[in-house]
């Protein structure tokens, strides 16, 4: 190969639809109409369409019915975990009672010792 030379140059000339490509004629793409390529006329493609839908729809539905099951559990377990901490906070209450009235008791009872002291 010669510098200078492009490499489109050392390839055989096309042919067919890659000529028509290359010079820019389109005409093949408009050779036949929708139905004549796909084999579908315009009616079954709406009813496709339709069918498909259809799908979409009922898949929609599904799913919204998914979503509303889905709130209702979380609704359900928030909830218990509500209840969980309230229990927890009522032990911690309780406990806090407890450990106050313990300490009121003793309290009470160094007191009655003092003044049995005094009166001694």
């Amino acid at each position: 190969r010669k510098l200078g030379r492009s490499a489109s140059s050392s390839l055989p000339p096309r042919s067919g639809a890659a000529a028509a490509l290359g010079s820019g004629d389109r005409s093949f793409e408009r050779s036949g109409s929708h139905s004549q390529i796909f084999g579908s006329s315009p009616g079954s493609s709406q009813a496709t369409q339709a069918a498909g839908a259809a799908a979409a729809n009922a898949a929609l539905a599904q799913l919204q019915a998914q979503r509303e099951a889905d709130r209702r559990r979380l609704g359900q377990l928030e909830r218990k975990v509500e209840a969980r901490l309230e229990e927890g906070n009522g032990r911690d209450r309780w406990a806090e009672t407890h450990g106050s009235l313990n300490g009121l008791m003793e309290d009470v009872q160094a007191l009655r010792l003092r003044v049995e002291n005094l009166d001694a």
